[in-house]
């Protein structure tokens, strides 16, 4: 509903209204963010610590196989800097920063969408599974799409798709969201002699 909107289509550089998020360099290893509200100003810089990373193409296809959608993940992990101004006050910020990118010709075409980013130790992980609704099949949940990532010291030791196990937990109704979603997850990454199992 924005008047002015405008998107690269090389590099990471959008503009919608009043905000804007623009990458210093092709790699998008520095991100600077601005963002401009009613209330809330906030300019930032994101730089990047773990490579980014998407899950073969990245894009799952559904429906009457016109429709799709894709996620990368642009900064897995990322240091953040900046300074807010909430409602006239103004103060500086630093900590850590995740930045992703979710794209297609259908809005979120998902019913079920599991999605994590987890620090531990120096060990840092992301994972994300989605089923798609398919009007076509009454709703039938059709293709899954498992993303994984593990990375350790800003280094990405595991992302291979033929290595990832998705285990959800038995599905509860959940009224808050109005459907039946797993309340407990597993993620298990097995390459060779190594595995890593991330419970939620």
């Amino acid at each position: 509903y924005y008047k002015h909107y405008r998107i690269s289509r090389e590099k990471l550089d959008i503009e919608i209204g009043d905000c804007w998020m623009k990458a210093e360099d092709d790699n998008a290893n520095l991100i600077h963010l601005h963002v401009q509200t009613g209330d809330i100003d906030l300019d930032a810089d994101m730089n990047r610590i773990v490579p980014a990373f998407r899950s073969e193409t990245g894009k799952t296809i559904f429906g009457n196989g016109m429709k799709w959608g894709a996620w990368d993940v642009v900064q897995p992990s990322a240091t953040m800097e900046g300074d807010i101004t909430i409602k006239g006050k103004r103060r500086h910020i630093k900590g850590k920063a995740y930045v992703d990118h979710a794209y297609g010709n259908e809005l979120f075409g998902v019913h079920h969408w599991y999605w994590t980013t987890v620090d531990i130790g120096p060990y840092m992980f992301v994972g994300s599974a989605n089923y798609t609704a398919d009007k076509y099949k009454l709703g039938k949940e059709r293709d899954r799409l498992i993303a994984f990532m593990v990375a350790k010291d800003g280094v990405i030791i595991g992302k291979d798709p033929e290595n990832i196990q998705f285990i959800p937990g038995p599905k509860e109704y959940v009224p808050e969201m109005r459907r039946h979603v797993a309340r407990k997850l597993k993620y298990r990454y097995t390459d060779g002699s190594r595995e890593y199992e991330l419970a939620l």
